[in-house]
């Protein structure tokens, strides 16, 4: 895919993201706020056949950005990325592709990224809401393969599990 050029002089560097106590910290010990949007899609779409929600590409960024925006909140669904769910054609190395692809993009245009485990069904279920917790059958896999895929991004944040909600509180 052909990305984008970094966008320079629009706020602290959101790369060699780490926390510091209770604050977040660029690589040059600058802290930093995220000021965010949503990008929601990928947790359902893939239940469709399709790969997000209306368009995921430089155009529609280009108009977020105008936002002032520096970080995007992408959720997931954890068994779509495991190609255990939805439909074929948006399930398993389809969706995992597309995602990273969006990923990409997000990070090239100097953008942090928080993926967020937002989707998730134990056993045969199918991923198609939020449960109460993350399920211990497939989360753990979920996450092993997000984290091996993008150990190297110094600006992509995991959100372990989307607003749990333990015994129906």
């Amino acid at each position: 895919a052909l990305l984008a050029p970094v966008i320079k002089g629009e706020g602290p560097s959101m790369f060699g993201l780490r926390i510091e106590g209770n604050k977040i910290i660029n690589k040059d010990g600058v802290t930093v706020r995220l000021l965010s949007i949503n990008r929601s899609g990928m947790e359902f779409s893939c239940l469709y056949g399709d790969l997000g929600d209306g368009p995921m590409d430089q155009t529609s960024l280009s108009a977020m950005r105008k936002w002032n925006i520096n970080h995007v909140r992408l959720p997931l669904n954890g068994l779509c990325w495991l190609g255990l769910n939805g439909k074929p054609s948006a399930s398993g190395s389809t969706y995992v592709t597309a995602v990273k692809a969006y990923v990409d993009l997000l990070t090239a245009n100097g953008l942090a990224v928080v993926i967020d485990l937002h989707w998730t069904a134990p056993g045969n279920q199918i991923a198609k809401e939020q449960i109460e917790m993350p399920d211990a059958d497939h989360a753990p896999a979920f996450w092993t393969s997000v984290a091996t895929m993008f150990q190297s991004y110094t600006n992509v944040i995991f959100d372990v599990y989307n607003e749990p909600f333990p015994f129906n509180n």
